[in-house]
């Protein structure tokens, strides 16, 4: 098997893929997709970029190949869409890199990976973490919306820097966690933790227990020592990997004050159901004018794009001055080239993602 097929599949074995199912599992998918044909699940809204068959399989992968439970939850889900409001969703609902959670820069595939930092999550009330929960789903939505055709997976790199009991949310992680592994089945890949301590060791141990060991296999514990790893998954320019070592580089005080890198850029809702196709397959010019073009309906929209427009403070320069990325920020403040925009587009709720829902 192709790698090319090994990271569409997030890793594991290509259950989208007709041609790998055994005679049970085929027969298995015909009897769902009997039970499909005779009572349809209805509309499915911005999930038309997915291919049918591969969603069929993900949803049946997801219940162990039984067709009976595959079918009821997949009509779960189109009645969760529509009274979730998933297709209401405006631009600026989706987290740009301030946020606990946003879509930046490609694996080595051309799939866009997702960083969760749960560093930045504090919640001040039930409403709060309930609105956050929400905005992370969205977030996951629009990078889903961004994968290149035949991709379902999406890789992971949770970053604990910084992170502490103020951060956990029993409210946030409960919603996100039942919300994510009930209606987003098979959708993770895998999940790189970095910098975790001796913290995260303890409650890993509570948490495993209530994962399959397919899950459980997914997640890597990467410590402080990360790139090595990383680098199995990204490339040595990917942004957040820059950004991640340049911190554990700096001293504290500097490190503070590094500037994230950008998110990728927010799409609007009709640009769901467009096709994708991973940035190294898209000719320097038509990416230049994609870059170009968010840029104009992102200035529209002073809201939206008003995190990348703020000018670096006197702190930020002098962290980038003293830092090896100083010359790829050249310019902050301003804006942030092209070159550092490669995507197309918290806690351990993205553990829910591989497929049934992990408790509530």
């Amino acid at each position: 098997r192709c790698l090319k097929e090994e990271a569409c599949a997030g890793g594991d074995a290509p259950h989208s893929e007709l041609r790998y199912l055994t005679g049970p599992q085929r027969e298995a998918l015909a009897e769902f997709e009997r039970l499909v044909a005779s009572d349809p699940e209805g509309p499915a809204g911005a999930r038309d970029n997915e291919d049918r068959q591969q969603r069929l399989l993900r949803f049946l992968h997801a219940e162990k190949y039984s067709p009976e439970g595959a079918a009821q939850r997949l009509r779960r889900q189109a009645v969760w869409w529509k009274e979730y409001g998933m297709d209401d969703f405006a631009v600026g609902d989706e987290y740009d890199e301030h946020g606990p959670m946003f879509v930046c820069g490609e694996d080595r595939w051309g799939i866009p990976t997702l960083v969760a930092r749960p560093c930045v999550h504090v919640s001040k009330s039930e409403a709060d973490s309930l609105k956050a929960a929400r905005r992370c789903i969205c977030t996951l939505q629009r990078c889903i919306e961004r994968l290149p055709r035949g991709a379902q997976r999406i890789n992971v790199i949770y970053d604990l820097g910084g992170a502490s009991s103020a951060n956990w949310d029993p409210v946030f992680s409960r919603e996100l966690i039942s919300t994510a592994g009930q209606h987003f089945p098979e959708r993770m890949g895998r999940l790189f933790v970095i910098n975790n301590h001796w913290m995260m060791s303890l409650f890993w141990s509570i948490v495993r227990v209530m994962l399959d060991p397919d899950t459980q296999r997914k997640v890597n514990f990467c410590g402080a020592d990360f790139r090595d790893e990383l680098l199995g998954l990204v490339q040595e320019d990917h942004p957040y990997l820059l950004y991640a070592a340049e911190v554990r580089r700096l001293p504290p005080h500097l490190a503070a004050q590094l500037p994230l890198p950008p998110a990728a850029a927010r799409r609007r809702p009709d640009h769901a159901g467009e096709p994708s196709l991973p940035r190294a397959l898209v000719a320097p010019g038509a990416a230049a004018a994609e870059d170009n073009a968010e840029s104009v309906r992102d200035a529209a929209e002073p809201k939206a794009c008003d995190a990348r427009a703020k000018k670096g403070s006197k702190a930020m320069k002098t962290a980038l001055a003293q830092s090896s990325l100083g010359p790829c920020f050249e310019g902050f403040g301003k804006a942030f080239p092209p070159s550092l925009l490669p995507c197309l587009s918290p806690c351990m709720p993205r553990l829910a993602l591989s497929g049934k829902a992990v408790g509530a």
